[in-house]
C-alpha cells in the first residue's frame, strides 16, 4: 500500500501504476494535501472503519447557466454520488464524539426515536462505538442533521477525519454565524450552481426539468421492507411517496453526471444564503420542490428535520496534486470508494 499526502505528483502516479492500470481512492484532503491510497490483492485498508466517499466528476466547465441564473460553474469539480448515508454519519459521530457527550448537538435524538430516523445512540456501548445505524438503515441517507451539522461534517472530511475539534474549521470557520467557504477548501457543501449543474444540466439540452434526465415528473417510488425501491427505473423518485426515506442510490436512474435522488429521498443543504436561511434543495420522500424552473428553496441553518440531509462537492484547487493526477493518467471518471475502482491510465508522460 502507498499513502502520498504530499511530494511531486509524477512519482506518486508512478507510484501507483500497477499493469497500466491505476488503482485510486481519495478519502479527502487535509491541510498537507490530498491522500492517495492504493490497494493490491495482497493489501486491504489502511483503516477499515474510515469514510471513504464516491464522488463523480462534473466536467463540462464554463457552462452557461439556465434562464433562472443558477447552474454555470467555471472549473470541474466532483460531487458525492449520493447523499451522506447513516453509517457515515454514524462513523462521524464516534470520532468526534467518543463518548456520546454530544456537546456540540450532532446527535438528533430522533435519529433513534422516529422510525425514519437511522442511527441509534447505545450508551451502554464502548467508547467510539456509542452510535450505531439502525438494522436496514445504514445505507439511507442520515435526516435530523441541521445546516452546521452538514459543515462540521464536511470540515471533519477537509480535516482528514480525526477527533474532535476537526469539526470547526477547515472548510468553514463555525464561530461565525454565518460560515461560508474558506479559500483552500477541498471538502465542501455545494453551493447553488453546483448542485444545480450536477442535477439538471445536460450539455446537448441545456438543462433537463427534473434531475432524473427527464422533463416529465416522475414517478413515485415504492419502498421495500430493507429500505430499497422496489420499482426502479428511468424516471422514478422517492418524491412524493409519503412513506420514508429509501436506500440511496435504487432509483434506478442518475443525473447527466452519475448522481442519485437528487430528485428525492431527502432534500439537501447547500451554501445558498438568503437573509439567515441556507440553500435546502432536491425533492424529499413527502414532496418538494424538484423541478430546474422552482429552484429557490431555503430554511432556516438550525432545522433538523426527517426530510433532510446532504452531499457533499470536493473542489481540487488549480494545479493541486489531485488534478495533476487527473491529467497525468487521463482520468475521464473519479470516483473513491472501498472497492478501488480500477482507472486506465493512458500516459505518464
Amino acid at each position: 500500500m502507498i499513502r502520498k499526502t504530499h511530494g511531486d505528483p509524477i512519482s506518486i502516479a508512478a507510484g501507483l501504476l500497477e499493469g497500466g492500470v491505476v488503482r485510486l481512492t481519495i478519502r479527502c484532503q487535509s491541510v498537507l494535501g490530498f491522500a492517495f491510497i492504493a490497494s493490491s490483492a495482497l493489501v486491504g485498508l489502511a483503516d477499515a472503519r474510515a469514510v471513504d466517499i464516491v464522488f463523480v466528476e462534473v466536467g463540462d466547465a464554463g457552462n452557461a447557466a439556465a434562464f433562472n441564473g443558477f447552474g454555470s460553474v467555471d472549473d470541474v469539480y466532483f460531487i458525492g454520488e449520493t447523499e451522506i448515508t447513516n453509517a457515515e454519519f454514524a462513523e462521524f459521530l464516534n470520532t468526534v464524539d467518543p463518548t456520546g457527550a454530544n456537546e456540540i448537538g450532532l446527535y438528533n435524538a430522533n435519529m433513534t426515536s422516529n422510525s425514519r430516523g437511522g442511527i441509534d445512540f447505545v450508551a451502554g456501548n464502548a467508547v467510539g462505538f456509542k452510535y450505531q445505524p439502525k438494522a436496514n438503515f445504514g445505507s439511507r441517507p442520515v435526516n435530523y442533521v441541521s445546516w452546521y451539522d452538514a459543515a462540521r461534517f464536511a470540515n471533519w472530511m477537509h480535516n482528514g477525519q480525526g477527533l474532535a475539534g476537526t469539526t470547526e474549521g477547515g472548510s468553514y470557520d463555525m464561530t461565525l454565524e454565518t460560515p461560508v467557504r474558506l479559500p483552500g477548501a477541498s471538502i465542501a457543501l455545494p453551493n447553488d450552481d453546483e448542485w444545480f449543474k450536477a442535477a439538471y444540466f445536460d450539455p446537448t439540452k441545456p438543462y433537463w426539468l427534473f434531475p432524473t434526465q427527464s422533463d416529465s415528473t416522475p414517478t413515485s417510488a415504492m419502498i421495500g421492507t430493507d429500505g430499497s425501491i422496489i420499482n426502479p427505473g428511468a424516471n422514478v423518485a422517492n418524491w412524493d411517496s409519503d412513506a420514508t426515506v429509501s436506500v440511496v442510490a435504487t432509483a434506478g436512474n442518475t443525473g447527466q453526471y452519475g448522481t442519485f435522488d437528487q430528485c428525492g429521498n431527502v432534500s439537501e443543504w447547500t451554501e445558498g444564503i438568503s437573509g439567515t436561511n441556507r440553500g435546502d434543495k432536491g425533492g424529499d420522500w413527502t414532496g418538494g420542490s424538484i423541478r430546474s424552473d422552482d429552484f429557490g428553496a431555503l430554511n432556516g441553518p438550525t432545522n433538523e428535520g426527517s426530510t433532510r440531509g446532504f452531499r457533499l462537492v470536493m473542489v481540487p484547487e488549480p494545479g493541486s496534486v489531485l488534478l495533476s493526477i487527473i491529467a497525468l493518467a487521463a482520468i475521464a471518471s473519479l470516483r473513491c470508494n472501498r472497492s478501488f475502482r480500477r482507472v486506465a491510465c493512458q500516459s505518464l508522460a
